[in-house]
């Protein structure tokens, strides 16, 4: 076997599995009730190794909870520490009683950065609301992100210098949104590249407000 093919070979293995990680994760989700997630759901079964015969059987296999944030059980986000853009430390905590919206992305992500004009018009449109925080966890360092944001603005309050946070979230593809409740709790979670993603998080910000 050529270098070449191996390297292929290796790449389509990585994105094999990638697509079932996320295949898996968008699984719990649909299973906790949030069925409107089909459609990023498909994009990742159409890449996935899932011996179901088709996307419509897959469905059919599984049975969604259908019940609300009170009746199920739900998983507490991950207490972190970081620092943002300023060098003033975050902490998760610091946000108890509000609504936090996490977008775990990096600076060599296309698909973070081709979202984020929908989400700075997310921000804009909860400007008034100061229950409901954004924060932007990037692995990248400081000064690379302050070059980055002086060519693209990212609404976002930036974080970084997070050690392993963001790993703890399981990130499987970027970008990863997560909505942490006001107690802490994860209230939904989106993977990789979502269309409208300003509607979808939105739609989940409203319903926890």
């Amino acid at each position: 076997m050529t270098s070449l093919s191996r390297i292929s070979l290796e790449s389509v293995t990585t994105l094999l599995r990638m697509m079932n990680l996320a295949l898996e994760d968008y699984k719990k989700m649909y299973l906790m009730g949030h069925s409107g997630i089909t459609d990023a759901m498909r994009r990742c079964f159409d890449k996935a190794t899932v011996k179901t015969a088709n996307f419509d059987a897959f469905i059919a296999s599984l049975k969604p909870g259908g019940v609300s944030t009170g009746q199920r059980q739900l998983t507490k986000a991950p207490a972190f520490v970081a620092r943002d853009l300023h060098g003033k430390v975050v902490r998760l905590e610091d946000f108890k009683g509000k609504i936090v919206v996490l977008n775990i992305w990096g600076i060599g992500c296309g698909p973070c950065i081709a979202e984020m004009p929908e989400l700075n018009a997310l921000v804009a449109q909860n400007a008034a609301n100061k229950d409901v925080v954004f924060l932007g966890l990037s692995a990248d360092e400081t000064s690379k992100l302050k070059s980055f944001v002086r060519q693209r603005p990212f609404a976002y309050r930036i974080l970084n210098q997070a050690g392993s946070i963001p790993d703890q979230f399981h990130p499987n593809t970027l970008p990863v949104h997560i909505i942490i409740g006001k107690n802490g709790e994860i209230l939904s979670r989106f993977i990789g590249a979502t269309p409208d993603i300003r509607s979808a998080l939105q739609q989940i910000i409203d319903q926890h407000l």
